[in-house]
């Protein structure tokens, strides 16, 4: 419950935020990104870090807190039924917190590169446009990171942890719809524009769920190859 509850406050301080609120974020997803892609990315105050070519903003809708504190539940609530006593679980929730921080971070700058690449592309008509792909991306990133993160938690916890079943594997999922989709339908939010949000709905739900499918065939093949090392 105090997991839970600090997780409510971290998305709620940082929900209305600016660039400089969110530069603990911002900064180091852009040094990420310098590092993975090369793109230059400069302080600019008010907007946030700019890269003049392509021209592109990350400001406060690129921060992913809603990704960190998605990753934080997923993370600890996977595992901590096997932490005994409670400084165990203490110590697994601020685990959770740096894992989900890190991962933020990476899938921030890689996020930020493709988008670079991808700006300029001659890919762009009708109803597919920047935004939407932008949007698309965001969601594949974040769900396979999501996924990727709470798969190797899972193979941190001891072998004689009991076998997890579909529906404990998609929990994730569940952490990240509730999230992006479910908060802004409890506060009343997406009355501010119904349209967009039901495309938002639409888009996260059907791509999240493929990229679910796509890992959970992934996890498959994968728990094939290494039952069938072990027998030989």
């Amino acid at each position: 419950m105090l997991t839970l509850m600090a997780a409510c406050g971290l998305k709620a301080a940082y929900s209305t935020a600016g660039a400089r609120e969110l530069a603990w974020v911002l900064g180091p997803s852009c040094w990420v990104a310098r590092r993975l892609g090369g793109v230059q990315l400069a302080w600019e105050a008010g907007a946030g870090w700019i890269s003049h070519q392509p021209r592109m903003v990350v400001g406060p809708a690129c921060a992913g807190v809603n990704f960190m504190v998605v990753a934080w539940l997923a993370l600890f609530f996977s595992q901590q039924a096997h932490c005994v006593g409670m400084r165990r679980k203490f110590a697994w929730c601020c685990a959770s917190l740096l894992a989900a921080y890190g991962a933020t971070l990476a899938t921030n700058g890689l996020r930020i590169v493709l988008a670079a690449h991808l700006y300029g592309a001659d890919i762009y008509a009708g109803w597919f446009t920047r935004e939407r792909l932008h949007r698309l991306l965001g969601v594949v990133l974040y769900c396979s990171a999501l996924l990727g993160a709470c798969r190797a938690a899972e193979a941190c916890v001891s072998s004689q942890a009991p076998r997890r079943t579909s529906s404990l594997r998609l929990a994730p999922f569940y952490w990240y719809a509730a999230v992006v989709i479910g908060v802004p339908l409890a506060n009343r939010a997406c009355v501010r524009d119904p349209v967009r949000f039901a495309e938002h709905a639409v888009l996260t739900l059907a791509v999240g769920m493929a990229v679910v499918w796509l890992w959970r065939g992934i996890g498959r093949l994968v728990d094939r190859l290494c039952s069938r090392g072990a027998r030989s």
